[in-house]
């Protein structure tokens, strides 16, 4: 109650309610207790749960789009999802805007019950999303950046794909859209190659060894909530390669993937315009804090030794990647830590 009354906006402590109905109700599935047991301990309990439930209505799908300095393209990106016929909830984080992005995401906020909009300094994608994956209620959850488009009809059928057959995890194609030229492609040619073998996959194990071959794109996929917070599923908190977490994450925690063969998002592809991958700052060196957090989570599921092999690749060609965009002064450090790594991938074989 105290947290649900610091809630400035109605619309929030409702959805505050929701959530914390959702965590009591998981909490007592999880003890077995009778609704005669849960009186004795509180009165009123059940009675409260009931009423935040009601608080606030079921949904389908929830969107989190962080956005950061996006004014021009992000309401094409908006007319499409606030088209969306499903029931969803729409979370804006605006990442510390400069162009009239906060205004307009506010002005989303007030305009639909649905849209709920958050600020923060500027952080990073990973710290944005991460803000709202507790507010969370619907049953799915995607996430998309803010400058690129949508194909709400394959997202609907993804989702609806996901709750008919019970999915925790479904898999999208993409396609990629270079702005600049404004020409289209399909996915690129690596993970056209894995998609045609996923496509034939039998068991969840081959669907994961396989995927988690995929690019590491977080609106490649769309995730069952409960999978989210069951599992503590989160982005990195820095500002580059804070994708890569939730992909390795998200594939090894889920247990039944399901495969849908369309594209739902538009990637875009800048030459002039400044994107995340075109850093070649001190922020690369974060691809070692990358490697270190994303680690650390799968290496002690029981899946791990499926997705091993394309890990230790994944890591081996990021790290050699990265070490092109890595500035002088750091690069000796960086070869350093660079031999650890390759060390303890060795010793995880052995």
């Amino acid at each position: 109650n105290w947290v649900v009354d610091k809630q400035e906006e109605d619309k929030l402590k409702n959805i505050v309610k929701k959530r914390y109905y959702q965590t009591a109700h998981d909490i007592n599935t999880a003890a077995k207790l009778s609704d005669d047991e849960i009186k004795k301990i509180r009165s009123g309990y059940l009675k409260r749960c009931k009423e935040y439930d009601a608080a606030y209505p079921n949904k389908d799908l929830a969107i989190v789009i962080p956005i950061y300095n996006c004014v021009d393209l992000f309401p094409q990106l908006m007319e499409s999802v606030l088209k969306l016929s499903m029931s969803n909830e729409i979370f804006l984080i605006d990442d510390g805007s400069t162009d009239g992005t906060t205004e307009l995401c506010q002005e989303y906020a007030k305009s639909n019950p649905h849209v709920f909009c958050f600020s923060q300094s500027n952080k990073g994608a990973g710290v944005a999303r991460n803000s709202v994956i507790p507010l969370i209620t619907a049953k799915y959850t995607y996430f998309v950046d803010a400058d690129d488009e949508v194909d709400i009809k394959a997202l609907t059928e993804a989702v609806n794909f996901g709750i008919i057959n019970n999915h925790d995890l479904v898999l999208a194609k993409y396609k990629i859209h270079f702005h600049d030229k404004d020409t289209y492609r399909g996915m690129w040619n690596d993970d056209e190659a894995i998609w045609t073998q996923l496509k034939q996959a039998d068991t969840n194990d081959d669907k994961k060894a396989l995927s988690s071959k995929l690019i590491n794109y977080p609106w490649n996929r769309v995730i069952k909530t409960k999978l989210l917070h069951d599992e503590n599923i989160f982005f990195g908190k820095t500002v580059v390669h804070n994708d890569v977490p939730y992909h390795w994450h998200s594939i090894i925690a889920a247990k039944n993937i399901g495969i849908y063969d369309n594209a739902i998002c538009y990637h875009r592809k800048f030459e002039k315009r400044q994107q995340i991958t075109n850093i070649t700052d001190a922020r690369r060196l974060m691809v070692l804090e990358a490697y270190r957090y994303t680690h650390e989570l799968i290496k002690g599921y029981q899946a791990y030794p499926l997705i091993f092999k394309s890990w230790e690749k994944f890591i081996r060609d990021l790290i050699n990647w990265a070490k092109s965009r890595i500035p002088e002064e750091h690069l000796k450090t960086y070869g350093q830590r660079q031999k650890q790594i390759i060390n303890e991938l060795e010793a995880v074989k052995l």
